[in-house]
């Protein structure tokens, strides 16, 4: 099924707010099997939004609509389609009645009533969270959908009226999963799935993202067959890319490493130098605070990255006796290459018998960050967690 998105609102083109609805409504829209082909955006002109609607019902057999259906004088999307389709506006009494009550109760102006308004091809779609209904529309083979504008209202209802009577229709679904890598470039990720990014279905692709590589597998048909070939070929790119993968989907890498810290025994002590902290900020809030012994914090130190680690590390044991995991991070620009650096240290396990361990403390690393030496560095500690604690 091929469709698109339309979006309603001059404060739309003046940049006053962000077109999160089409985002949010093309996920949903790959999710049951429709391709959507085209998004638009028109402001609050009858004319113009008709033109729109026409060019739409033209090349596709679903439009999805979104703003305009609320009370007041330019709330005009009633009105466009009206018009496009050649249909008259009729109040519905059970509908007109429904607006009334919602008036009484709760104070709203007669304005609201002519959201009681519809064409004889229109069914109104409940709104859960608000006043303005919205409309399904089926008529010569094609499927026009109109939702309020406001998020909250166009989503609730996209989940309980439009999904439940979408899902089916296009004889396909859509399922993704992504990887998430951290270690390993995009470049490299690229070369390494080079064969299964030139496939048409299931597609691999790669992302460079804030927190590393991301590789986005999508497969489209049949659930049952998608969901075999999704996992199959999940299982092929964790093969040629295991030891970089540390998550998947909405996971993140603080969550990741601080799974692992907190099922390791003994609390934790962190020290951090060129980081603003980032590194406590972002694990604190996941331990339990008993875990948390000790934090310091330190700006970047101008050379000898090395020794300064040694020494806030040795100055965080003498804090915090009482912790058997260390982790200590560093960023800092390092002035011998164009590209900043990170340096930090792995994680430590400060018993006596682990001495060896403590000793492998110093690495360095190009930023795994978009973000620049802070972020990469902090990433790159939180990665060393994954790799040298077990998960739990």
């Amino acid at each position: 099924m091929r469709g698109e998105i339309l979006s309603i609102g001059t404060e739309l083109l003046l940049g006053e707010i962000v077109d999160t609805n089409a985002a949010w409504l093309a996920t949903r829209l790959a999710e049951l099997g429709v391709d959507c082909h085209w998004i638009s955006q028109v402001g609050d002109n009858p004319g113009r939004i008709a033109q729109l609607l026409e060019l739409g019902w033209r090349r596709s057999e679903l439009i999805v609509a979104s703003g305009g259906l609320g009370p007041t004088g330019d709330d005009v999307t009633r009105e466009a389609v009206a018009a496009f389709l050649g249909e008259e506006l009729e109040v519905d009494p059970a509908e007109l009645e429904r607006q009334r009550a919602v008036r009484r109760r709760l104070g709203l102006p007669p304005s609201n009533e002519r959201q009681a308004g519809r064409i004889p091809s229109a069914r109104f779609l409940a709104n859960p969270v608000g006043t303005a209904p919205g409309w399904w529309v089926e008529r010569d083979g094609r499927l026009l959908v109109l939702l309020p504008g406001v998020p909250r209202e166009m989503r609730a209802m996209w989940e309980s009226e439009v999904a439940p009577r979408l899902a089916g229709r296009s004889g396909a679904v859509l399922l993704r999963r992504r990887l998430k890598l951290a270690g390993i470039g995009e470049s490299l990720v690229a070369e390494r799935l080079s064969d299964l990014a030139r496939a048409a279905n299931p597609t691999v692709a790669t992302y460079a993202k804030a927190t590393g590589v991301e590789v986005r597998i999508a497969v489209k048909g049949p659930a049952a067959e998608a969901s075999e070939r999704l996992r199959e070929t999940e299982a092929e790119v964790r093969r040629r890319l295991a030891p970089y993968v540390w998550g998947v989907d909405d996971e993140t890498p603080e969550e990741v490493a601080a799974a692992r810290l907190a099922a390791a025994p003994g609390p934790l002590a962190l020290g951090e130098a060129g980081t603003r902290g980032r590194l406590a900020a972002a694990l604190a809030p996941l331990l339990p605070e008993e875990r948390l012994q000790a934090v310091e914090i330190r700006p970047a130190p101008a050379d000898a990255p090395e020794a300064e680690i040694r020494r806030m590390a040795g100055e965080v044991r003498q804090r915090a006796p009482g912790a058997r995991l260390l982790l200590v991070a560093l960023a800092r620009e390092a002035r011998e290459a164009r590209a900043p650096l990170g340096e930090l240290a792995a994680v430590a396990l400060l018993e006596p018998e682990e001495a060896a361990l403590s000793q492998e403390a110093i690495r360095r690393v190009r930023p795994l960050s978009t973000g620049g030496p802070e972020q990469g560095a902090v990433l790159a500690a939180l990665d060393w967690v994954r790799r040298r604690l077990p998960a739990p």
